[in-house]
This record gives C-alpha cells, sequence and structure tokens, in this order.
C-alpha cells in the first residue's frame, strides 16, 4: 500500500469529498497498513469514526498557517488582538468556514468561536474568542 494513500484519503474527509463511511470502510480493510501509520489511539478513534485526530498527526499544517500565532491558548487579550490582527492582515489566506460534519465543538465555551481554514493546505483552525475567566485560544483542529 502507499503510505500516501491515507494522508490522501483523510484531505478528502477533511475536505468533505469522502464520506465518513467510505473513509471506515477503507481504514477496516487496510487495517495493518493504517495501525502502522497511526498510533493506537488514533487510529481506534478513525475506527470509531472519529479522524479529528488522524488530522492532526497525519497532514501538516503550512508554513503560512504557524506565522498567524502559535498552537493554545492565549496568555492575555493582548495576545488574542496579535492572533486576530494577524488573521483580519491574512484575508484571502485564511476564511471563516462553517463547522464540518466530522467537528466535534469543545463543551463550555463563553466567548464562542469561529473555525478558518487555510487556503493553501486545507488545515481548519479555531479561534476561541476570550470571555471573562477564559483567555481564548488558537489551535489547530483538522
Amino acid at each position: 500500500m502507499d503510505p500516501d494513500q491515507l494522508s490522501q484519503l483523510l484531505q478528502g474527509r477533511r475536505a468533505g469529498r469522502i464520506t465518513e463511511e467510505a473513509l471506515t470502510s477503507w481504514v477496516d480493510a487496510h487495517a495493518d497498513a493504517a495501525s502502522s501509520q497511526l498510533k493506537r489511539t488514533t487510529y481506534l478513534k478513525l475506527r470509531r469514526g472519529d479522524p479529528q485526530p488522524a488530522f492532526l498527526e497525519c497532514l501538516a499544517a503550512c508554513h503560512t498557517c504557524s506565522q498567524v500565532y502559535q498552537d493554545g491558548e492565549f496568555r492575555d487579550y493582548h495576545d488574542f488582538e496579535q492572533c486576530d490582527g494577524r488573521l483580519r492582515s491574512a484575508s484571502g489566506v485564511f476564511t471563516p468556514v462553517p463547522a464540518p460534519a466530522w467537528y466535534t465543538a469543545p463543551a463550555n465555551i463563553l466567548g464562542g468561536e469561529v473555525l478558518y481554514q487555510c487556503q493553501q493546505c486545507e488545515a481548519v483552525w479555531r479561534l476561541i474568542l476570550p470571555e471573562r475567566a477564559q483567555r481564548g485560544s488558537w489551535c489547530r483542529v483538522g
């Protein structure tokens, strides 16, 4: 089996070109190859229909994505403003997108969230807006 085949299927699923059923069928049919390319927990989640960890493990984000802000929680409101400013200046590269079918939102988000997709590598990022005690965050979800 071609090692890039799993990556191509995951890219198709992330973009919505491949259904969950098609991906899990392929994983079941190529269990040895898929399990050798992924961590065990990621592989098991993928078999159960949760591709998010596999996206993060197999599909790399591009250089443009890493320039927006470091992955994780903001230290203060100024960090949020800096990240937001970089997103605005990269208009055309990052576009807001509706939640994909495979996405599961985290619980207890006070300020809300906005999902962005990089037009270069198709990575999906989540911006959690700061609100009261939550400082907000910028992280890759797909």
